[in-house]
């Protein structure tokens, strides 16, 4: 401690700033219309210090459960809502996070997608229900493959 006051007493000072990472430089998400999504980003400092910060979102659609980081290993979870958005559209912004060890830009972009196709055995959601649609009715199956329903 005495040393640490002598350094203080020089004009030395130890301010060494967080440094983070996180595990994706960039979010990407296709979602249907009218659905909820959640995530999560990881935020890890590098040099071991703790980092206190606020998080912020450019969009309404994107809510965060939490916008306060603290320590030096925090998961940041957010929440997107695609209600009221049609197939086609796309919705795209950015988390900026404000820290002690500076501030950083996460973009996201959202692409939102008509999920699955209606056919006369159903609606068809995935390769399974597709391959029994080509198996009972191949003509069905080629139109709904052609087009750009799924």
């Amino acid at each position: 401690m005495r040393q640490v006051i002598e350094q203080m007493a020089q004009g030395r000072f130890a301010d060494e700033r967080p440094k983070l990472n996180m595990d994706e430089a960039c979010i990407s998400v296709r979602m249907g219309k009218n659905e909820i999504y959640e995530g999560s980003l990881t935020l890890e400092t590098v040099n071991g210090q703790p980092v206190r910060g606020t998080v912020f979102c450019s969009t309404p659609r994107v809510t965060l459960r939490n916008s306060e980081i603290s320590g030096s290993h925090a998961e940041m979870i957010y929440t997107i809502s695609s209600i009221g958005l049609d197939a086609g559209e796309e919705l795209n912004g950015s988390f900026t996070l404000v820290t002690d060890g500076g501030e950083y830009e996460v973009p996201f972009f959202v692409k939102i997608v008509k999920v699955g196709s209606t056919s006369s055995m159903g609606n068809v959601k995935n390769l399974f229900h597709f391959t029994n649609l080509a198996y009972t009715d191949y003509e069905e199956a080629f139109q709904i493959f052609s087009s750009d329903s799924l």
